[in-house]
């Protein structure tokens, strides 16, 4: 039985069976080099939901772009005997140049390094590798759900291939005169029928689409969705700013999408994504209180604020300046970014670090990776106790912490 198989067998069959099976990239039906056209022929699903997801990974961490150009060029296009890659390396003949497979290849590396760095966009540093690994996992969950349920891309000839690239339509020449060379009609001549190709069955006709019924019930999700927001805004104490509520509307429209999308419909909801995953950004932006680098240089103890904070970029406070004698109380924080303070060698300090992800290097005491602990530490200086009094709290979402003596 199938259950009964380990899992590491189940998988490698899966992967085996979709590069047997993998998709042909189409000359009809295509928008750019037919990649998300020949995953949905694949799997019988709109290939707009498909370079939906893809944009959208592109934009949130650089996955999509990623995942778009190893498609490129690891599936063949329709009529060719290799994909590009596999053109390149001996495996058969493309009609993709070889130029142009070395271009992506080398396009492919610096899209990768900028994903796998957190640095494309939007996303933080994980968007990339999380949206890469989501792509790869949504892939096989789809094959073994939908591998039977392929539609078989639209032949076309020689003319219709020069049309298809060049967004023309070429019609078909039936006069025999076009291509017998004495002008004569075959019926009269005395010959025996030539042999005809076998007919490729045509592909199955696509049921009709219910969009306006996907639609309708993508708007009522959304105005659910609104009135949701509404109501629990009002019982929450600032919790639902607009950036949490045009999230959780946008997570409901293209919920709607991706299983209107299995129905045949849902693209008139793209407008909807479009107009929300903008009011999302707009309000997050709006919503971060600091987007930018800022450095504090306080002289008296008077100017040394109770919080110093920054939602988006690098915090710097050095407090060397201050006097010799004193009491401070205060706080660094940072969402997204490096938060860095300097004390006095002398001063007596106390100081508490945290950080949900990233590095603490805090008076010496260092720590690192997901959720590493805290670090707290009361340090005297050089003079040992006496003098200035400095109690520190620095802490960041994501990113670096550090405090050291200047």
């Amino acid at each position: 039985m199938e259950s009964s198989k380990p899992v590491g067998r189940r998988l490698e069959e899966s992967l085996r069976d979709f590069w047997a099976t993998r998709p042909e990239r189409p000359l009809v039906g295509r928008r750019f080099a037919g990649v998300a056209a020949a995953l949905g022929n694949r799997y019988s699903i709109d290939p707009t939901l498909i370079r939906v997801v893809f944009v959208t990974c592109t934009v949130f961490g650089g996955s999509g772009l990623v995942c778009y150009l190893l498609g490129w060029l690891l599936l063949r296009k329709q009529g060719d005997r290799a994909s590009a890659f596999g053109s390149m390396v001996g495996r058969g003949t493309s009609s993709v140049s070889s130029l142009f497979t070395v271009l992506l290849c080398l396009a492919l590396i610096p899209a990768s390094g900028v994903m796998l760095g957190g640095n494309f966009l939007l996303g933080g540093p994980l968007g990339g590798p999380i949206g890469f690994a989501g792509l790869l996992v949504a892939l096989y969950l789809l094959h073994g759900s939908r591998a039977q349920l392929a539609v078989a891309p639209q032949p076309v000839g020689r003319a219709e291939e020069t049309a298809a690239r060049r967004g023309t339509a070429t019609a078909p020449v039936t006069d025999p005169a076009s291509w017998d060379a004495f002008g004569a009609a075959p019926f009269a001549w005395d010959l025996p029928e030539p042999a005809r190709a076998p007919q490729q069955a045509p592909p199955p006709p696509r049921k009709p689409r219910k969009s306006k019924k996907v639609g309708l019930i993508g708007l009522l999700v959304t105005l659910l969705a609104i009135a949701g927001c509404v109501l629990f805004a009002a019982a929450t104490d600032g919790w639902m700013t607009p950036a949490h509520a045009a999230a959780i509307v946008l997570a409901a429209v293209g919920t709607t999408m991706i299983l209107g999308s299995f129905a045949g419909g849902g693209r008139g909801l793209i407008v909807l994504a479009v107009l929300f995953a903008a009011g999302s950004l707009l309000a997050m932006r709006a919503d971060l209180g600091g987007t930018q680098n800022e450095r504090f240089t306080p002289a008296r103890t008077d100017q040394v604020q109770a919080e110093y904070r920054n939602d988006l970029g690098s915090l710097h406070l050095d407090l060397t300046r201050l006097p010799e004698s004193g009491t401070v109380h205060t706080s660094v924080t940072t969402r997204l970014g490096a938060a860095t303070v300097i004390v006095p060698r002398t001063a007596d300090v106390t100081v508490n670090c945290e950080t949900r992800l990233g590095k603490l290097d805090c008076l010496g005491t260092k720590s690192s990776g997901t959720g590493p602990s805290p670090v707290s530490k009361v340090d005297n200086g050089t003079n040992g106790k006496g003098g200035l009094v400095i109690d520190l709290d620095a802490n960041t979402d994501l990113g670096t912490v550090e405090v050291r003596r200047g």
